[in-house]
C-alpha cells in the first residue's frame, strides 16, 4: 500500500461508521481508520481517538484516545491539538497537565480552531494554568466568536464582559 493512498482509508472508514454508500459496520470502520493511522492520516488519528473517547466500536479508553490524539498533535492536527489539550487540562487518559495543555490548546488556536480559542478564555477567565487574565480571556473569546462560536458568543453577552465589547 502506498502512502498516498491513506485518505482512501479514512474516508472508507467513515464510509462504514455512518453507513455511508455501504453497511455500517464499526469493525470495518476501525479497520480503515487503523490503516490509514498507519500511514500517516491525521484525520484517521482523529477518528480514532473519538472512537476511543466514547466507546464507538471499540472498548472504550481515555489511554488509547489519548495516544492517537497525541500523535495526530504531533503531525500537526488542529482537531488532534485541541482534543488533547482537553485531555491533558482534565486528566482524562494523561496525567493533568495545565501547562501541557495550555500548549497543545495555544498550538490548535493558532492554527484556526475556534474551540481551542474558547477553551483557553476558559483557562485565563478561570485562572486555570496561567494568572487569571480577563483581558486575555475575551482576546481567545472574541476570536472563538469571530469564528462563530456559539458558546464564545453566549459568553461574551455576560454583564462580566459587557465592559470589553
Amino acid at each position: 500500500m502506498e502512502q498516498k493512498y491513506f485518505q482512501a482509508f479514512t474516508n472508507m472508514g467513515y464510509c462504514y461508521q455512518y453507513g455511508e454508500g455501504v453497511e455500517e459496520n464499526m469493525n470495518a470502520a476501525i479497520m480503515m481508520y487503523r490503516a490509514g493511522a498507519q500511514l500517516g492520516s491525521t484525520d484517521a488519528l482523529y477518528n480514532l481517538g473519538i472512537c476511543y473517547s466514547y466507546g464507538y466500536g471499540v472498548k472504550q479508553s481515555d489511554e488509547e484516545a489519548a495516544k492517537y490524539f497525541l500523535a495526530g498533535a504531533n503531525a500537526g492536527c488542529d482537531r488532534c491539538q485541541f482534543r488533547i489539550g482537553v485531555c491533558y487540562g482534565c486528566g482524562d487518559g494523561v496525567e493533568e497537565d495545565a501547562d501541557k495543555a495550555i500548549e497543545y490548546l495555544t498550538r490548535s488556536a493558532k492554527q484556526g480552531n475556534d474551540d481551542a480559542m474558547y477553551s483557553l478564555g476558559e483557562f485565563y477567565e478561570n485562572g486555570i494554568g496561567v494568572e487569571e487574565d480577563l483581558d486575555e480571556a475575551v482576546k481567545y473569546y472574541k476570536a472563538a466568536a469571530g469564528q462563530g462560536n456559539a458558546e464564545a458568543i453566549k459568553k461574551l453577552k455576560k454583564r462580566k464582559f459587557k465592559r470589553y465589547m
